[in-house]
């Protein structure tokens, strides 16, 4: 008989420990039964604190041209100087962000202009293979505009940063 109260004494504290340890998690336990349900992105969580929003891109890293001409660096950014990765970010990030949490090691420049511009991918540098060779971008095929900092970037925005050989000419 004792027996018995003990291992329902044991069922009972550890149905009381996960039920502690769901709460805490953002999780809520229906009278130690089977159902469970998790909050949204959009609802608070056990502490009461709105949890970020976060936004799916896809990252296009295109040193080919670069590759094509030697350059070790284009070799580090992946196969034949080519890296595509989808990356989920905070909401309202730019592209430096996606780059950082990819885990792409990139250098970038105040620009006179306000803003920032990439000096550099894994090595490879703006200038290293002539005075017009350099990073460019896109967003769903269109050139970026803005300074590479400040551009907001979308759930499902198709990004492309391009090393160029000749900037003027886009190639």
């Amino acid at each position: 008989m004792r027996e018995s109260a003990t291992k329902k004494t044991l069922q009972a504290l550890c149905c009381l420990f996960v039920a502690l340890l769901l709460a805490c998690s953002g999780f809520a336990l229906s009278a130690c039964g089977n159902s469970a349900s998790s909050t949204d992105n959009n609802s608070n969580n056990a502490r009461g604190k709105t949890l970020p929003q976060t936004i799916l891109v896809v990252l296009n890293v295109n040193a080919s041209a670069a590759y094509g001409k030697g350059a070790a660096a284009a070799s580090k950014i992946g196969k034949k100087g080519i890296l595509s990765t989808k990356v989920y970010l905070p909401e309202n990030s730019s592209i430096l962000t996606a780059l950082r949490m990819a885990g792409v090691k990139y250098k970038a420049s105040k620009s006179s202009l306000g803003g920032q511009y990439l000096t550099s991918i894994e090595g490879l540098a703006a200038g290293q293979l002539g005075a017009q060779s350099g990073w460019v971008y896109q967003i769903d095929g269109q050139l970026g505009t803005t300074a590479i900092d400040q551009t907001q970037l979308h759930s499902g925005d198709n990004i492309l940063l391009k090393y160029v050989l000749n900037a003027a000419g886009m190639q």
